[in-house]
């Protein structure tokens, strides 16, 4: 599965994992990404949805890193002309 995949091809260090995933973050099937990258989004105090973009109902777009970056800032701005809202990330390396 493209999971699986994703972990074999992942580097240990100075990694960041990025996209569209298509699940929301309480899905399983992103237990082994979380288990080796952090959530850019896990900071947040409320929720910013990403999808769809004329009335967004669900977080579905992530910006993942390796615990060795630290996370600087991340949005999901109401901006652009994509059916998804992009997130967004300031990372420090």
């Amino acid at each position: 599965n493209a999971v699986k995949t994703v972990m074999e091809l992942a580097e240990p260090e100075r990694c960041v994992l990025m996209g569209d995933f298509n699940v929301t973050p309480e899905d399983p099937v992103l237990a082994p990404i979380r288990a080796h990258f952090r959530d850019t989004a896990d900071g947040w105090t409320e929720a910013k949805l990403s999808f769809p973009a004329d009335h967004p109902d669900r977080k579905i777009d992530y910006v993942f890193v390796t615990p060795d970056l630290t996370v600087v800032g991340a949005d999901i701005p109401r901006i652009g002309e994509s059916d998804h809202f992009p997130h967004t990330a300031v990372l420090e390396l």
